[in-house]
């Protein structure tokens, strides 16, 4: 019984983000603002609006905070989200998003169970993901303007 909030569909857009999780660091660009991301299976600090945040990927959910609050792995209504149990990506920055790349796979915010296969544009990204059972649509690409 998975009882996980799958009524809305964000839609953001990523203006300028640099991906490379090959064991490495990565660097992404929020608001203007960078922040260096590392995920060699410990924690990582994030700078999110001048605040940092430190997260465990550890397979597990880790909590987040973002703007002065705190948000754990799990939405309700637009909240920030991160899901890191093996297959869910989702993310969730209040009106602001980027994508990620994960061994050449791009993961993007949403309520999917699993988002695969999606590839990087750079510029804007629409209809990052499809919720629910359904499987991403691998033409969303077609409108980066």
């Amino acid at each position: 019984t998975s009882s996980r909030d799958v009524t809305k569909k964000h839609v953001f857009y990523v203006t300028a983000s640099c991906h490379g999780y090959s064991g490495t660091a990565s660097c992404h660009g929020y608001s203007g603002t960078a922040s260096c991301h590392s995920y060699s299976g410990t924690a990582s600090c994030h700078s999110y609006s001048g605040t940092a945040s430190c997260h465990s990927y550890s397979g597990t959910a880790s909590c987040h905070g973002y703007s002065g609050t705190a948000s754990c792995h799990g939405y309700s209504g637009t909240a920030s989200c991160h899901g890191y149990s093996g297959t869910v990506r989702c993310y969730g920055y209040s009106g602001t998003a980027s994508c990620h790349g994960y061994s050449n796979t791009v993961r993007c915010h949403g309520y999917s169970d699993r988002v695969e296969n999606l590839e990087l544009v750079l510029g804007k990204l629409n209809e990052c993901c499809l919720f629910g059972h359904t499987v991403v649509q691998n033409n969303f690409f077609n409108s980066r303007r």
